[in-house]
């Protein structure tokens, strides 16, 4: 996930600051670190927009629809948010008030940087990790959006992993999925179990990000599973696209015991490829060779 910062040069070094403040694992376009010399503005900031970022944050103030280049930037990724069909555009309001809020974001709700004290610049930081894995969550919830379509592994190798969950008698209650792969193929594996077990809503999926490590500001210091049959055990389920040591599924199970409402909870695993792992084993795996899943989905990246 690549987030493009877009601003007026007025708003130079406010931006540039903010950028020194996001975490290191945050793949981030700023021009001064993207472009090179020679590079045609028009070509690379388009190119940039529209095939190199998922989310654009634009930083508003008064003076912002006078800057030719923010202008073009906002109307390209807007265009892009209409092909998208979902959020791309994240509004960041820099001062305390925007007399003149363009049509387009004209309802939205914006972020917004006060002033430069360090405390402010931390929180919006914060705000905007925050808002970023709301909305990369909320994609999750349908597996068709069209965020990780590109990130998908064949259906048949989902269907799979259902079928070799099903026959065993497992039936979750929670499915975690450890981003980005297992993210998808939890939310997919949600829409299969719902119509093998028939149930009335569709099992809740939680996403957990391992970068840095698991405890990190992105995930849930609070997670809760209802079990279907009341007064039963409830049942997790934690979702992984390949394992090769399985010290990622085990950082997982770790994190989930330690921040679940149900300490008796039974935890299981589940990838779709796996190595023999020598810190963990998953419960349940389509293929042991994980070449040939990665052949299998083509272009297919996983995290």
């Amino acid at each position: 996930m690549r987030i493009f910062l877009s601003h007026g040069s007025n708003n130079k070094a406010i931006v540039r600051d903010l950028r020194r403040r996001f975490p290191s694992y945050m793949d981030v376009w700023f021009d001064e670190e993207s472009l090179v010399w020679s590079d045609d503005l028009q070509v690379e900031l388009r190119r940039a927009i529209e095939e190199k970022s998922s989310f654009l944050i634009v930083f508003l103030d008064d003076e912002a629809m006078d800057r030719d280049w923010l202008v073009t930037e906002l109307q390209w990724a807007l265009d892009h948010e209409a092909r998208l069909g979902r959020s791309f555009v994240l509004p960041v309001l820099v001062g305390q008030s925007l007399v003149d809020v363009p049509s387009a974001l004209q309802g939205r709700r914006f972020l917004r940087l006060a002033d430069q004290e360090d405390a402010t610049a931390d929180s919006l930081v914060a705000q905007i990790q925050k808002g970023l894995y709301q909305l990369l969550s909320s994609a999750i919830e349908e597996s068709e959006d069209r965020v990780y379509d590109e990130h998908r592994l064949p259906q048949e190798l989902v269907s799979h992993l259902a079928d070799t969950i099903s026959i065993s008698g497992f039936r979750p209650d929670l499915l975690v999925g450890v981003a980005r792969g297992g993210l998808v193929i939890a939310a997919e594996l949600s829409q299969d179990f719902q119509r093998r077990f028939d149930s009335a809503p569709k099992i809740p999926v939680v996403g957990l990000w391992p970068h840095p490590e698991f405890e990190n500001e992105h995930n849930p210091q609070h997670i809760s599973v209802k079990p279907a049959d009341p007064g039963a055990q409830p049942r997790v389920l934690i979702v992984d696209d390949v394992c090769v040591s399985g010290r990622t599924l085990w950082s997982a199970r770790k994190y989930v015991q330690e921040h679940l409402d149900a300490p008796s909870a039974l935890i299981e695993t589940a990838v779709v490829s796996s190595q023999q792992g020598d810190v963990l084993k998953p419960t349940w795996a389509v293929q042991q060779d994980i070449e040939r899943a990665l052949d299998a989905a083509g272009e297919w990246e996983g995290p």
